[in-house]
């Protein structure tokens, strides 16, 4: 393992130098998932730094998630997961997230969503159409549900469209972003009621028959009705109460 630290980058403070150098060590797969890395004392030599510089770096790496410190038992390479990066990007967006980010994220969903939709049509198998359709059925039962409850199962159905994608990049970039929507959604159905949870389904049921026939361009487009749909109810909703979620 000697070898992993043998340089160090310059043009970075000693603590930003250890922790580029065990990061890019352990994103690079040089250094396994598990792996106890070198207790401190050695480190410092390795690296010809301090203990302070070391402890500091080790601190930082496992607020990364990198690294998991054991008391009394050393500092161990973490296991990958993605839950944990997923966390870290929700915290971001929930604890930032305002009205001017409102906007953009109607664009976003209107450039994207559509895609994903098209790409759940062409890559969706049965298990995938089986829990859209779950979805939809309890989603139907809207007149025994909390507004709440509405919202969630609102938000399930764009996940699971992303999963009928079967494409990582998508699952992943898309999690977040389905993360912010309840509060959203809350605002609509417990303004509009029944109505703008029966029209919800309807929309909903729209793009799941075109994925269940694998038309690409009409699930494409009544995904992009369907969020520009929402999207206006919601802007409506801000101006004529005079007020937003956040």
């Amino acid at each position: 393992m000697e070898n992993l630290f043998n340089d160090l980058d310059g043009g970075l403070t000693l603590v930003q130098r250890v922790i580029k150098t065990i990061e890019s060590a352990i994103l690079e797969r040089k250094i396994q998932e598990g792996t106890r890395l070198p207790a401190e004392r050695e480190l410092c030599e390795l690296l010809s730094v301090s203990r302070t510089t070391v402890r500091e770096a080790l601190r930082s790496l496992s607020a990364k998630g990198l690294v998991e410190i054991r008391k009394g038992s050393g500092v161990y390479v973490s296991h990958y997961a993605m839950n944990s990066a997923l966390d870290s990007v929700n915290h971001f967006y929930n604890s930032t997230f305002n009205e001017k980010w409102l906007h953009q994220l109607a664009h976003f969903r209107l450039q994207f969503e559509p895609q994903v939709a098209r790409m759940a049509a062409k890559n969706r198998n049965g298990y995938n159409l089986e829990c859209l359709k779950k979805n939809i059925d309890r989603s139907r039962l809207y007149t025994e549900y909390t507004d709440r409850k509405t919202a969630a199962l609102d938000v399930e159905f764009h996940q699971l469209v992303a999963q009928a994608t079967h494409n990582r990049f998508v699952v992943v970039s898309m999690e977040p972003v389905f993360n912010l929507l309840p509060k959203l959604c809350d605002s609509i159905y417990a303004e509009d009621g029944y109505a703008a949870k029966e029209v919800v389904c309807d929309t909903h049921q729209l793009v799941y028959d075109a994925i269940v026939e694998q038309d690409e361009d009409r699930a494409e487009e009544t995904m992009r009705n369907h969020i520009g749909e929402f999207l206006k109810h919601y802007f409506q909703y801000v101006e004529e109460n005079n007020t937003s979620l956040f």
